[in-house]
């Protein structure tokens, strides 16, 4: 009897394993669905000094591509926070020790060689870095 409640439970336990696997790859599809697009950079906070910058629209847009590709162009003549150039960028589900959210976008090239933790809020979503001090850049969808 024992061996029969074990092997059930067991059982039971593989298939809420492999069924949570799925729903996180599916939400990492949709997000990068919903990443794809033009977004303008409004803000940037956080850093050891405790930055916070606004921006104006147009001054720094983003470009994410349902290829996995993306552009910056930057008006700005200090070229901050990103410089205008191309970067490649992939969704993943990570854990994070700082932030509520275990949805990652990892971008390589001009925007940032961190892992960002991002929330999406209406037409809005927030880039964290996972460090100390690390920062937040809120985009808008234009």
């Amino acid at each position: 009897m024992k061996k029969q409640i074990f092997s059930l439970l067991l059982v039971l336990a593989a298939i809420v394993g492999l069924s949570s696997c799925n729903k996180d790859d599916d939400d990492v599809v949709n997000n990068k669905e919903t990443f794809v697009g033009t977004w303008y950079v409004t803000q940037l906070t956080g850093g050891i000094a405790g930055m916070d910058l606004e921006y104006e629209p147009d001054e720094v847009i983003v470009y994410f591509y349902a290829d996995g590709k993306g552009k910056v162009v930057n008006n700005r003549k200090d070229g901050e926070p990103f410089a205008s150039g191309t970067f490649t960028y992939n969704l993943d589900n990570k854990e994070s020790s700082r932030h509520i959210s275990t949805k990652c976008i990892c971008i390589n090239g001009v925007m940032s060689g961190l892992p960002l933790y991002y929330t999406f809020d209406g037409d809005k979503v927030y880039l964290a870095e996972d460090v100390s001090d690390g920062f937040c850049y809120t985009l808008k969808r234009k």
